[in-house]
């Protein structure tokens, strides 16, 4: 397996803005390498969208910092329901935009030694962009324009103004864009816009996957996600995958399900620990594959979370 980088990947281009989603943060470690990077030394706003109760716990951390709140804004974000635990970025310029999602919070162990899963996109905005990638970006932009939504006060005042100011400095945001293509291979899945249950389904309708294979640290208790899964593909097999000592995978709700559930572990590096989120559904000819900040757990996929994925979906209409 070869191994990426995180941090390489914010030294292609220049950004004038980059907005960031993450349920913790360490803003040690975000100044000290992030903040230096290629890609947001010379950015004219930085922005953190975080989960609230996280931010709490960090302020009792006392951690000393030169930049909080003046070199960059973070905002705490208190959903109604659940937590925030989306981890989506998007580096904006004139020339260029680059969009990150994945798996990794804003930490050390997030961006250097977890065993991590995440896709990024970059796109040349100076060029003809795809119909496809630039709804992504504007996707995106829905998406943090709507989390900016969800409470108030000063800091989701200015990160509401700031989003509302993008056009001025990137006038590529304002092309026409094409009309939407059903045979899109690529989408962004929030549960700002529905349950990723339901995005599922409805991507799938009509198919039935052979098997579906999960890559996910955390489950629920009683693996109700799993036991719903089951009862929508009864005939389909479930390869789960996880790793031992860090996974909360229940063994004795895992045994009911019988011979139609195989459990694979994962082996990495001494202190590796695996954080990667993927569910992939085996169709005939096609993958339908779903990876981003979703564990595989009823609160990620039925909405009570936050959260954020890319589907790839190739020749699947709606």
């Amino acid at each position: 397996m070869k191994y990426t980088d995180y941090l390489n990947l914010f030294g292609q281009n220049r950004a004038t803005v980059a907005i960031f989603s993450t349920f913790n943060f360490d803003p040690v470690f975000f100044e000290a390498r992030i903040l230096r990077t290629k890609a947001l030394e010379q950015a004219r706003r930085v922005l953190v969208f975080m989960d609230a109760s996280e931010y709490q716990r960090m302020q009792l951390e006392s951690v000393a910092t030169r930049c909080f709140n003046r070199r960059y804004l973070v905002v705490p974000v208190r959903p109604t329901r659940g937590v925030f635990h989306p981890k989506l970025t998007l580096l904006l310029s004139s020339e260029a935009a680059q969009l990150i999602c994945g798996s990794n919070n804003l930490t050390q162990a997030g961006c250097t030694h977890n065993l991590e899963l995440l896709n990024c996109l970059s796109m040349d905005c100076t060029q003809n962009l795809p119909p496809n990638h630039r709804k992504l970006v504007h996707d995106s932009l829905r998406f943090f324009e709507a989390v900016a939504k969800l409470d108030t006060g000063q800091a989701f005042a200015m990160a509401t103004q700031w989003l509302k100011e993008l056009p001025e400095d990137l006038a590529w945001l304002e092309t026409q864009q094409a009309e939407r293509d059903n045979t899109v291979e690529i989408q962004l899945v929030s549960t700002v816009d529905q349950p990723i249950w339901d995005w599922l389904v409805r991507r799938l309708k009509g198919s039935t996957p052979s098997k579906v294979s999960v890559i996910s640290p955390f489950y629920d208790s009683d693996l109700g996600l799993l036991a719903r899964l089951r009862k929508h593909w009864p005939e389909c097999t479930v390869d789960l995958v996880a790793q031992q000592h860090t996974s909360n995978l229940p063994v004795a709700a895992l045994r009911r399900h019988g011979s139609g559930v195989r459990l694979y572990e994962v082996v990495t590096d001494k202190g590796r620990r695996l954080h990667a989120k993927l569910i992939a559904f085996h169709l005939k000819g096609r993958t339908l594959c779903l990876a981003g900040s979703a564990n595989f757990t009823s609160a990620a996929f039925h909405g009570t979370n936050v959260e954020t994925c890319l589907g790839v979906c190739p020749r699947i209409r709606l």
